[in-house]
């Protein structure tokens, strides 16, 4: 039977035999090779979900990025009270 999961990181520890509870032992060779090969499933898994991702939510997720690395830097903050001030000046002068 398989636990109940609360994230994806959960699974991803269950999958590949993670125990986040008690002391480090040693592993044996046999151990360190299946402990590798649950690692490249899970990279060829993440792969497989990246590769069918459509290009649609490619393109927002990385907008969404762009916008939260951008929104922390002093610079864009300028830059974005300068675009919001023309555009307070173009409406004074249009009369909007």
């Amino acid at each position: 039977m398989l636990p109940v999961l609360v994230s994806i990181s959960d699974w991803i520890r269950y999958l590949c035999g993670i125990q986040l509870t008690g002391p480090m032992k040693s592993i044996t060779k046999q151990e360190a090779q299946e402990f590798k090969d649950r690692w490249k499933f899970v990279n060829d898994f993440i792969a497989h979900q990246i590769r069918n991702t459509p290009a649609e939510i490619k393109l927002q997720q990385l907008s969404a990025m762009f916008i939260v690395g951008q929104s922390r830097s002093p610079v864009f903050l300028a830059e974005e009270q300068e675009v919001r001030n023309r555009w307070r000046l173009l409406k004074q002068k249009a009369n909007v």
